[in-house]
């Protein structure tokens, strides 16, 4: 995992790479470029969903279990819009990822919560490939 995080900045970079250093290709399920430790209490949650004419219709809701946010459409605003917000007290985390088309926010309750966003849902990798994903 890769991170550029300026200290007079509030928005980070971070990504990840992965090589296949192995004479055999490999299959990679699921690659979480980006996890985020959150406090304890960060569990109201913004979203925009949309389709048309009814575009970026805000949905609040409060996180009691797992919450998906996802588009396989290949299209990042296709009846959902690619950003969140995550509020607790006295803050809000929000985050959005950087390229078009598919993407997922994985709302996990464990012990703090974890937001997570993979690159990919399955990849081959051969020998000696590298994989490079951004957050």
């Amino acid at each position: 995992m890769h991170t550029d995080l300026p200290m007079a900045a509030q928005l980070g970079e971070a990504w990840i790479v992965v090589r296949n250093t192995g004479s055999e290709p490999i299959t990679i399920s699921r690659i979480d470029s980006a996890t985020v430790l959150l406090p304890k209490h960060a569990d109201d949650l913004l979203y925009f969903t949309g389709s048309w004419g009814l575009e970026f219709e805000s949905v609040r809701e409060k996180l009691n279990g797992p919450k998906v946010l996802e588009t396989r459409a290949g299209r990042s605003s296709q009846g959902q819009h690619p950003w969140f917000a995550l509020s607790g007290e006295g803050y809000t985390f929000s985050a959005a990822p950087a390229w078009s088309g598919n993407w997922i926010f994985r709302f996990e309750p464990m012990a703090p919560r974890w937001p997570t966003t993979p690159i990919s849902t399955a990849s081959s990798l051969a020998s000696g490939a590298r994989l490079k994903g951004w957050a």
